[in-house]
């Protein structure tokens, strides 16, 4: 073998090498080189013992051997990129007003433009959630039970009733017109 052909049969070594090295490397660390780390190859003279001379030539060591060390402060590759957000969960549908007159039908007391109370007297198990639902086009103060809430126009009002010592007579209050309906809770 001629002295060129040699040359060249140990770069094609000497690069395979720094090849496999940096791919070890990558792998090792994940697929970027780690702060501090770097990759040292050693080119290694290779005499050929059936032409040995006196000046040997070293196989030349290509560029993509030398490594560089990495910025202790930069963001390693695999830490950049598009940032996901969780969706947040989808907000229950609001119940229309026609869903809650159903829903309470049993336990709605309904509230014209004269404060009168439809129906004015209802029995009705103890504790329980009641409407109070007004169908006018002003604001209404309703006291239930020494509690007031105010049901803006054309809204209503959902009331817990839990009530500790049964059975019990809850008069109703709309604005200024006192035992407009009366629940009795059993």
């Amino acid at each position: 073998m001629s002295k060129n052909i040699q040359a060249t049969f140990w770069a094609a070594i000497a690069l395979s090498m720094v090849i496999i090295g940096v791919w070890v490397i990558k792998t090792q660390t994940g697929g970027h080189a780690v702060a501090g780390t770097v990759a040292v190859i050693h080119a290694t003279k290779v005499k050929n013992t059936a032409n040995i001379s006196n000046r040997a030539e070293a196989a030349p060591v290509p560029a993509a051997a030398s490594t560089t060390p990495v910025d202790s402060t930069s963001t390693p590759p695999a830490m950049t990129g598009k940032t996901y957000r969780r969706k947040p969960a989808p907000k229950p549908p609001i119940p229309s007003y026609g869903d809650m007159v159903t829903q309470y039908q049993n336990t709605r007391i309904q509230f014209d433009q004269n404060c009168q109370a439809h129906p004015n007297q209802i029995a009705i198990p103890n504790p329980v959630t009641l409407m109070l639902d007004n169908r006018s086009n002003i604001e209404k103060k309703i006291i239930v039970g020494g509690k007031s809430y105010e049901v803006a126009a054309y809204n209503y009002v959902l009331v817990i009733l839990n009530e500790k010592t049964l059975p019990v007579n809850l008069f109703i209050t709309c604005n200024q017109q006192t035992n407009v309906a009366e629940i009795v809770l059993q």
